[in-house]
């Protein structure tokens, strides 16, 4: 833990900006670094898009774009944002505890339930449904 602007903040744990938080609707993660002896918020990502890491085309491309293999500065947004690309990292709140991490995961591993056999409470489940996209 570290303090920055009077506060105590996580250090190098990427998560989501937050309505109402400054930055929100310009970038979509936050994350805290230590820069020497002080503490930067790097902000980064594109709000209007998605992380498509599932898919090896759009992965290997953008990695080449934005040469994610010299990204090696933690006070940059471009180190950060290969890291989410690379898969090796995941957004406060989408973690291995997580209800809709794990849903993830089972899913990426091929042993997802049927809702029908889930083991989620219909008060978990209707909860976690508020948070999807509407499809259109």
């Amino acid at each position: 833990m570290a303090t920055y602007q009077g506060k105590s903040v996580t250090l190098n744990s990427p998560s989501r900006i937050s309505k109402g938080e400054p930055g929100h609707g310009r970038k979509k993660f936050k994350v805290y670094v230590k820069d020497g002896d002080k503490v930067k918020k790097v902000m980064f990502g594109d709000p209007n898009m998605e992380i498509r890491k599932d898919n090896a085309a759009a992965r290997k491309s953008f990695r080449a774009r934005h040469k994610c293999d010299t990204a090696t500065d933690k006070t940059s947004a471009r180190y950060w944002s290969c890291r989410m690309w690379w898969g090796d990292i995941m957004p406060h709140g989408s973690g291995k505890n997580s209800l809709v991490g794990n849903i993830h995961r089972r899913q990426q591993a091929g042993t997802s339930r049927s809702k029908k056999n889930s083991t989620i409470s219909k008060k978990a489940y209707a909860e976690m449904k508020r948070g999807w996209k509407k499809k259109k």
